[in-house]
């Protein structure tokens, strides 16, 4: 992104509603521009003091406040049409899913009557198979209670989730040639990058 396009002119989003003071704010920046020798910053520009190292910083903290207000602006367009669509949906397929369990029941009903006193649990029809399947019985499960019971009566049903203690291994190991050592003794299963220096502004 060229340095020209971050619009180093009066912020426009200082914007106070009192149409003096914006004018204030527009001349103070404009003056600030022009004092600092930005008016004709482009891609061959360099920061030449701390003055105006400090100016583009400030930029870049703007830039990045209209980026984040960006990203709320369209999460919460996202939001709002998320919920109208889910109502739309919604009332697209409830009368659709009516519609299916009535000619369901209508199926199944025949279904029944010209298999009784069969043994089949299937009627093949030229569009497809009418079917009766042993479903699995729900199981319904009080979590809080079970597990209680479970630590104190059934130990051997439960399960433990074992997992390296990362943090602790990187404190207490060295690194060499790309990977982990404890003690001298290589660790298996881990492989170390080096990262280049990141440059950023706080």
């Amino acid at each position: 992104m060229a340095i020209n396009e971050l619009e180093l002119q009066p912020e426009q989003e200082q914007k106070t509603g009192n149409s003096f003071l914006d004018d204030l704010l527009s001349f103070v920046e404009e003056a600030e521009v022009e004092e600092l020798d930005l008016t004709t910053v482009d891609e061959g520009f360099s920061i030449q003091n701390m003055d105006q190292a400090n100016f583009i910083a400030k930029k870049v903290k703007e830039v990045r406040a209209e980026m984040e207000e960006a990203a709320e602006t369209a999460q919460a367009y996202l939001e709002s049409y998320q919920e109208k669509i889910s109502n739309w949906l919604e009332k697209t397929q409830n009368p659709l899913r009516n519609q299916e369990a009535y000619l369901l029941r209508l199926l199944e009903n025949f279904a029944r009557t010209k298999l009784e006193g069969s043994n089949k649990k299937s009627l093949k029809l030229i569009e497809g198979t009418l079917q009766f399947r042993k479903q699995q019985d729900k199981y319904e499960y009080e979590d809080n209670v079970l597990l209680t019971y479970a630590e104190n009566n059934l130990p051997q049903f439960i399960k433990t989730k074992l997992s390296v203690d990362k943090t602790e291994l990187k404190k207490k190991a060295t690194v060499k040639n790309g990977e982990l050592y404890i003690d001298g003794v290589l660790v298996p299963g881990v492989t170390v990058t080096a990262q280049d220096e990141k440059f950023d502004v706080k």
